[in-house]
C-alpha cells in the first residue's frame, strides 16, 4: 500500500470513528444537565426568547427550521410526531415523522401520548404506538399522566414520565409533591420522571378546575416552591406549561414571566444541587404546634432530603446538602436533627450564614411556601 492509500485509509477510519461516536452519544450527554423545559413553543423566535431565559428543553411540533436553531442553541427538543397513542393513532404519521425528523441531533425524543389517564386510553394502546416508535428510533419516548397513581398501569411503557399537576389555586398546593412521589414509587426507584409544573392561570381555561375562589396564575413563591418540591420528589428534570397556548400567552404576562424566569434563573445557577444524587439518612423534625405537622395531603408539612453533590461547581461546592420545603400556606416553626450523621453547624446556603444549634437541634421557622438549603456539609 502506498503513501496516498495508506493516508486515505487511516483518514477513513478516523471518520468513521468520529461519526459513530457522535452517533453513540446521545442528545446533551456531553455535559450533565438539569432539564428545565417549556411547553407551547411554535416559532423560533419562541425558541430563541426561552433560550435567553435559561430552558434548555422544549416540547413542539417539529421542522427543520425548528430544530436548526434548536442545535445552535443546544436546546434540546421532544417532538410531537403529528398522531398520538390511542385509537386513531396513525402508524404511517409516526413513521413518517421519525423519517423526517429523528436524524436531526437536537431532536432529543418522542411524544406518545398526553394524559391517558384522564383521556381513558388503556395502556395497550399506549404500548403498541410506544413499539412503532422504538422500532424506528432509537430516540426516548415520553408519556404524560395527570395522576400519579396512574402510574401502576403506565409504567415501563415509555423511556420518560412525566407528570402534570397545575393546582393554583383550586386545590392544594401539597396535591403536587403528592402526585411526584406516588409516580416515583410506581414507576421505579431508576426510571426518570419530569414534573410538568404550572405557569398559566385557570382563567383562561373555562370549564375546567372549577372553584369557588377567583382564579389566578401563580405567585413567584407558590412557582419556587413547586420548582423545589419536583427537586426534593427526586425529578429528573422540570418542564413548565406554557408559553404560546392558543388560550394562554406568558409573554402576555410579565409579572409571571419575571417571576418564572428568577425561578429558572435559580434552579441553571444551582444545577450542581439539582443534578445532585439523593442520599440515605433518617432525621427527627419537631413541630411547634403539633396541629401543623401535616399537609393538606397529609404528607409531613416539611419535606426534607439529604442530596450529595460530588464534583460541585463556582455556585454549589461539593458536599452533601438539607432541601427543606414548606409544603402549605402557613407559618411554622420547628425543631431539627439529623439521626445518620452529626453536624457542628448548620450552614445556610441561601443567605451565607451559619445558624446557631442547641445540642445538634437547629430551631427554624419556615415562612409559607417557605425553601431552606443547609451545606455543604462533608460527611465522608
Amino acid at each position: 500500500m502506498d503513501s496516498f492509500h495508506r493516508r486515505a485509509f487511516f483518514l477513513a477510519i478516523l471518520f468513521c470513528v468520529a461519526f459513530f461516536a457522535g452517533c453513540a452519544s446521545p442528545p446533551g450527554s456531553a455535559k450533565k444537565r438539569f432539564t428545565v423545559g417549556m411547553y407551547g413553543v411554535r416559532t423560533t423566535e419562541d425558541l430563541r426568547d426561552l433560550s435567553r431565559a435559561g430552558f434548555n428543553f422544549i416540547l413542539a411540533n417539529p421542522t427543520e427550521e425548528l430544530l436548526l436553531e434548536a442545535q445552535k442553541l443546544q436546546v434540546d427538543v421532544c417532538a410531537y410526531p403529528g398522531t398520538s397513542a390511542g385509537y386513531e393513532f396513525s402508524h404511517a404519521k409516526a413513521r413518517e415523522a421519525i423519517r423526517r425528523y429523528d436524524r436531526f441531533p437536537s431532536l432529543w425524543g418522542w411524544y406518545v401520548i398526553d394524559e391517558p389517564d384522564l383521556n381513558e386510553v388503556p395502556p395497550t394502546l399506549v404500548k403498541e404506538a410506544n413499539s412503532v416508535f422504538k422500532k424506528y428510533s432509537n430516540k426516548p419516548t415520553v408519556l404524560v399522566l395527570y395522576n400519579g397513581l396512574g402510574a401502576q398501569q403506565y409504567s415501563g411503557i415509555t423511556d420518560y414520565l412525566f407528570l402534570d399537576r397545575y393546582p393554583i389555586n383550586w386545590i392544594p398546593l401539597s396535591n403536587l409533591p403528592q402526585h411526584l412521589r406516588l409516580a416515583k414509587f410506581a414507576h421505579g426507584k431508576d426510571r426518570p420522571v419530569f414534573a410538568v409544573l404550572q405557569a398559566f392561570d385557570w382563567t383562561y381555561y373555562p370549564g375546567l378546575a372549577e372553584t369557588n375562589s377567583p382564579k389566578r396564575p401563580p405567585t413567584y413563591t407558590e412557582m419556587r416552591c413547586m420548582t423545589y418540591c419536583a427537586l426534593v420528589e427526586n425529578c429528573q428534570g422540570i418542564v413548565y406549561y406554557a408559553y404560546n397556548d392558543p388560550q394562554w400567552k406568558l409573554r402576555d404576562q410579565p409579572q409571571v414571566w419575571n417571576s418564572l424566569t428568577n425561578v429558572v434563573a435559580e434552579v441553571n445557577r444551582y444545577q450542581a444541587l439539582f443534578s445532585g444524587n439523593h442520599a440515605w439518612w433518617t432525621h427527627d423534625l419537631v413541630y411547634e404546634k403539633p396541629e401543623l405537622m401535616w399537609n393538606e395531603a397529609l404528607m409531613g408539612s416539611i419535606t426534607a432530603r439529604l442530596i450529595e453533590v460530588e464534583k460541585g461547581d463556582v455556585h454549589v461546592p461539593p458536599g452533601f446538602y438539607i432541601v427543606a420545603v414548606n409544603t402549605t400556606p402557613k407559618t411554622i416553626k420547628t425543631a431539627f436533627k439529623p439521626r445518620s450523621f452529626h453536624w457542628q453547624e448548620a450552614p445556610d446556603f441561601l443567605t451565607g450564614t451559619k445558624k446557631p444549634l442547641q445540642q445538634g437541634w437547629l430551631m427554624d421557622e419556615y415562612e409559607p411556601y417557605g425553601i431552606r438549603i443547609f451545606g455543604p456539609i462533608q460527611l465522608k
